[in-house]
């Protein structure tokens, strides 16, 4: 999907505009969660992108996500591989699901999630629920990653390691694209 850059969004105040932006992203992620559940691998296609035709539309504004079916690691730490939030890249959101219950060495069988390397934001709180079907549905306030590309991480509690549990994981996150050079 593509919008098309209209110059008078530069005659509102910057507040505006920033609303405009902000209320055009929730409804288009509200309609791409369908759209995501088909996807067997990670997605980089963009979902919809944001063009200025004045620059050729090559400058846009695109919100893409990064999905993983994550089996847990037997360690008390284990690290998607395939998000891959680039640098510079703004994290909108994320989404989990327990599709295997999750299960650990000590029997506590809880779980948490954070983001790693370019940020350390939380996606799943200490002692999130292990059983099947438990989600995790969060927007996060505006966050630049910095620093490397964004993984996330399950850590088990205390020194308990995983024993078993699979999660899938979806994340929101927009980049920029470059201007074309004069």
């Amino acid at each position: 999907m593509s919008i098309k850059y209209d110059p008078s969004w530069q005659n509102n105040s910057d507040l505006a505009y920033s609303e405009v932006i902000k209320d055009f992203i929730a409804r288009m992620l509200q309609s791409v969660r369908t759209q995501v559940l088909n996807v067997v691998t990670s997605m980089t296609t963009p979902l919809f992108t944001l063009v200025n035709t004045a620059e050729g539309s090559t400058a846009g504004f695109v919100i893409q996500t990064a999905r993983e079916l994550h089996t847990l690691a037997l360690a008390n730490t284990s690290d998607t591989t395939t998000i891959s939030v680039p640098v510079g890249g703004m994290l909108l959101g994320a989404q989990m699901n327990v599709d295997v219950a999750i299960t650990t060495s000590a029997a506590t069988d809880t779980w948490q999630a954070a983001f790693i390397t370019g940020s350390t934001t939380v996606i799943a709180a200490p002692a999130t629920a292990p059983a099947v079907n438990t989600k995790i549905n969060i927007m996060f306030p505006a966050e630049i990653t910095a620093a490397g590309i964004a993984e996330v991480q399950f850590t088990a509690p205390g020194v308990e390691t995983f024993a078993t549990g699979q999660v899938e994981v979806l994340v929101y996150y927009a980049t920029l694209t470059p201007m074309a050079n004069f």
